[in-house]
């Protein structure tokens, strides 16, 4: 991991991160027992997959000035020769397969802007992401765009604190799969904080049951749409309750009885 970090001037920030991560394949894509999915379908691993690389570079623009903070950030990630899924006629069945494929690369822009409202009562931001897809496997090529919005507001008074976020319309491609990441959702967040104690509530999608995810298969032979609509889904609350204890704040104010001890002990000293 690599990390640099430039501050051009009080308002200005440039920084720049790159990550390099090797994945190793699992144990379901190296077995060589072939297993039946349905009458149809059967999947079998392969003994050859080998651990491959994934390059994450990223660049971050930041700007501040008295109230206003904006963020601007391009992420680009590439996967060389990520394993991947091969599906093709054998035996009257459709069999699949793991195999290394070409690559797999993402690019995500990033626009994120806060302002607080009434300064220590009042913060609203908002974030808008437009991410890339790009596919190349051994027999397919494949391209997705994904722009999901963002929005959060921040509420503060005295030692209370309320949050309200909501995301929707992420999607992702793997290989030849396109599925939602996530279905569209709002966050309600409570919290006080008395002392030492934090404590808070989440409450989860309060006024709606509603949950939708879909999933795409682009496959030529076995391709498939999935949805998953669930409309019973209860409301969930969340309970935490946190306890800080800082240890910093003693052992800071320790060195300072320990510094003055030697000071003094040294001016007397002198002064003999």
């Amino acid at each position: 991991v690599l990390r640099m970090r430039y501050r051009i001037n009080d308002n200005n920030t440039l920084r720049a991160n790159y990550k390099l991560r090797g994945i190793t394949p699992s144990l379901a894509e190296v077995s060589s027992v072939r297993q039946e999915i349905d009458g149809m379908q059967e999947i079998e691993g392969a003994k050859n997959l080998t651990t491959y690389n994934m390059h994450t570079a990223q660049l971050t623009y930041e700007y501040t000035r008295k109230r206003f903070f904006g963020q601007l950030s391009a992420k680009y990630t590439y996967y060389d020769k990520p394993i991947g899924v091969e599906k093709q006629w054998h035996e009257g069945v459709v069999l699949s397969t793991y195999a290394h494929q070409r690559n797999r690369q993402r690019l995500d822009l990033q626009l994120s802007l806060r302002y607080e409202v009434l300064p220590e009562w009042l913060t609203a931001s908002a974030g808008v992401e437009f991410s890339r897809f790009y596919s190349y496997g051994n027999n397919y090529k494949h391209t997705l765009n994904s722009v999901p919005v963002r929005f959060e507001l921040s509420a503060t008074h005295w030692n209370w604190s309320l949050d309200v976020a909501y995301t929707g319309g992420r999607r992702q491609l793997i290989g030849e799969v396109v599925e939602q990441q996530q279905a569209n959702g709002l966050i309600l967040a409570l919290s006080y904080k008395y002392r030492n104690f934090n404590f808070s509530a989440i409450c989860m999608n309060p006024f709606t049951g509603d949950y939708k995810l879909e999933q795409t298969n682009r496959n030529p032979i076995a391709g498939y749409e999935r949805y998953n609509h669930m409309d019973f889904l209860s409301q969930c609350l969340v309970l935490q309750v946190h306890y800080n204890i800082n240890w910093g704040r003693k052992y800071e104010n320790a060195n300072r009885r320990l510094g003055g001890g030697g000071e003094k002990s040294a001016t007397t000293a002198a002064g003999k």
